[in-house]
């Protein structure tokens, strides 16, 4: 036997006598094993299978009393390649197989925003379903794969350093590529191991003997050529051959043993329950709707269960192999795969260390993101993932906000939409895209129109925006005042009452502004000591006393909003907005705070550039912080965005 394989068995066996010793599983039935090697030649592996379903091999650690040759389930092999040829068969009988499934590549692929990778995988018919499935998730989540190579089948029973020399010599394309992330789809090369052995089990273990010879190459004291002493040390084996630690592999088929036996536990507390004979044959296809549905804690608390396809909803290690300059390696996991959480989501608990000079991963990506200001332009001839980056048109702008919008309007059916009143969501959304706009104004040479139009604008369409924000806000504190307080509040709770605090609070606004430009209106001027030598043309505000009235209401309006927000903070709502919009006010009022010194130390063209950096960088506050984390729900969380999601939040 191959040394390194034995953890698996001593996996098995663990898990068997866990089985039996614990009474509160099919108590008074024991559960035995049979073993089988597939070789890892087809023509063994079929063989092996056959003689598992037709003969009978005694090798039962338990006692024997009334024992049947029947089997309940198999557990597949450790390949791929293996289970697939033992399932060829195994399903034709209905046996119900628990395998080794892998998961995850995409999740971590988008983790590290490695968009642009390089495939290898073995020249077979598995080498050949993984590129079938892979490439079709690859497509679905914007991934191009800028190579595929496939290795023969007796290049994996090389030695590794032949087998990097033979890639290196065979397939110049890696060293030629511009993809930095490769994934390889093929046998493991080194595993870990799972339990520590303990020798006094040894005397029931056939296995232990072929293995302590081979691991420390020497022979026990019982063969004629006896060097082995039987107490050299586990631990000092190096970690491809053995290791003292758990392994995936190993644990996998722990939770598989357990899951066959919770299974026929309730299969048999079930006949139990009804009166029928427990004892009475059971079919092997009862196990295969059972698989599908079973749950429960193993020894270490974790959850084990299946999804509907039957496969094993468990997590992922993510493990990082580390070379040394002595050609010597060792394996340190690094982050996990969280199967509770969304498919997108991965916990790394430190950085990958890839080398002596890279200490940080590396991109993947076919070319880099295109920076603001310009858009992807698709080459003729290449993947998705491949791009030009051209220039955007004059007078255009980002759609960033518009999508917002969009995707608002897209879901408007879904909770998190409907519990945020839609209404002012959507009024909030055009305000902003407005207030985006109206920077515009501020750009190009001055004239009667837009030196009118400017200051107004921005006043009118900001307090829009923030009395939107106080509406949403007070709505959610009198919506919570009404369900403590009866029906004294309730009368105010109706749809009209975000829709008068907006219409009362914009119309304050808009009187302010009536009289600026009544009284004292802005008007294009002519500067010629700010800069010198050189004649500026600038909108005089008029009356700057009006200016700064504009300004102080919309600065009350948010103090307001943030006192409200930051009160409201604690509410006991599932999709209460108070906390993102105490976030967004403490923004906004940073921006205008530090903009009137800024602005009255700076003459020229200088102040029109200061004002424009506060309108962008406020209403990109409001933005983000109101809306992303909605929109990141909407988009990458789905599963929260659910209306058993908000019940079980509120309890």
């Amino acid at each position: 036997m191959v040394p390194k394989f034995y953890q698996h068995v001593l996996a098995l066996a663990f898990a068997v006598q866990e089985i039996n010793k614990n009474p509160n599983i099919l108590p008074n039935v024991t559960l035995g094993f049979h073993i089988y090697d597939s070789y890892y030649v087809a023509k063994m592996t079929y063989r092996t299978t056959l003689d598992l379903l037709f003969k009978f091999h005694h090798f039962l650690p338990n006692y024997n009393c009334g024992t049947q040759n029947h089997i309940m389930g198999v557990i597949g092999g450790l390949s791929s390649d293996t289970s697939s040829k033992i399932a060829d068969i195994l399903h034709l009988f209905k046996i119900p197989q628990v395998t080794l499934q892998y998961k995850g590549i995409i999740q971590l692929l988008l983790h590290f925003k490695w968009k642009w990778i390089g495939l290898m995988t073995l020249d077979d018919e598995n080498g050949e379903h993984f590129l079938e499935t892979i490439n079709l998730l690859l497509s679905r989540n914007g991934i191009c794969s800028a190579f595929t190579n496939k290795v023969p089948r007796y290049v994996i029973v090389l030695q590794l350093s032949e087998m990097n020399k033979y890639i290196m010599e065979s397939i110049p394309v890696f060293r030629d590529t511009t993809a930095n992330a490769v994934v390889v789809y093929g046998e493991t090369a080194t595993i870990r191991w799972l339990l520590p052995v303990i020798r006094s089990s040894g005397k029931r273990d056939v296995f232990i003997q072929d293995f302590w010879e081979q691991s420390f190459d020497c022979f026990l004291p019982k063969s004629s050529n006896g060097t082995c002493t039987g107490e050299e040390m586990l631990e000092n084996l190096p970690a491809p051959l053995f290791q003292m630690s758990i392994t995936g592999h190993s644990y996998n088929i722990y939770n598989a043993v357990f899951a066959v036996a919770h299974a026929i536990h309730y299969i048999f507390s079930t006949r139990t329950k009804y009166g029928r004979n427990k004892r009475a044959k059971l079919t092997l296809w009862n196990l295969h709707s059972l698989l599908q549905t079973i749950s429960f804690n193993n020894s270490v608390n974790d959850e084990i269960m299946f999804n509907e396809n039957g496969e094993l909803a468990s997590g992922f290690d993510i493990t990082n192999l580390i070379t040394f300059p002595n050609k010597s390696y060792i394996k340190i996991k690094v982050g996990s795969l969280d199967p509770k959480a969304h498919s997108r989501k991965v916990g790394i608990g430190f950085m990958f260390m890839l080398s002596r000079k890279m200490q940080v991963p590396p991109f993947s990506l076919c070319n880099e993101p295109c920076y603001p200001g310009y858009s992807q332009k698709k080459k003729e001839g290449e993947k998705f993932c491949c791009y030009d980056c051209a220039a955007c048109p004059e007078d255009s702008i980002s759609d960033q906000e518009a999508s917002v919008l969009g995707i608002f309007i897209n879901q408007r059916d879904t909770p998190i939409v409907k519990a945020n009143n839609q209404k002012l969501t959507y009024l909030l959304l055009s305000s902003l895209m407005l207030c985006f706009l109206c920077s515009l104004l501020f750009i190009g040479k001055p004239n009667k129109a837009t030196c009118l139009l400017r200051q107004t604008a921005f006043g009118i369409i900001f307090s829009i925006a923030v009395s939107s924000i106080l509406a949403k806000t007070i709505t959610v504190v009198v919506a919570f005042m009404a369900s403590k307080a009866g029906n004294i509040f309730r009368k105010s709770l109706g749809k009209r009452l975000g829709d008068f605090i907006v219409l009362y609070c914009s119309l304050v606004q808009v009187v302010i502004c009536i009289v600026w430009l009544v009284s004292s209106p802005p008007f294009p001027d002519l500067d010629m000591h700010s800069v010198p030598g050189e004649v500026v043309v600038k909108c005089e505000e008029g009356s700057v006393l009006m200016f700064y009235c504009v300004l102080g209401y919309t600065g009350f309006l948010a103090t307001v909003s943030f006192i409200v927000a930051f009160l409201a903070r604690k509410l006991p709502d599932s999709f209460n907005e108070a906390r993102f919009i105490t976030f967004s006010m403490l923004v906004f009022c940073s921006v205008w705070i530090s903009f009137i010194p800024t602005y009255l130390s700076t003459k020229g063209k200088y102040m029109v550039a200061v004002e424009i950096f506060s309108i962008l960088c406020s209403g990109l506050g409001l933005l983000g912080c109101i809306f992303f984390p909605k929109c990141y729900i909407i988009l990458l969380r789905p599963d929260l965005n659910k209306k058993e999601q908000i019940i079980r939040r509120k309890q």
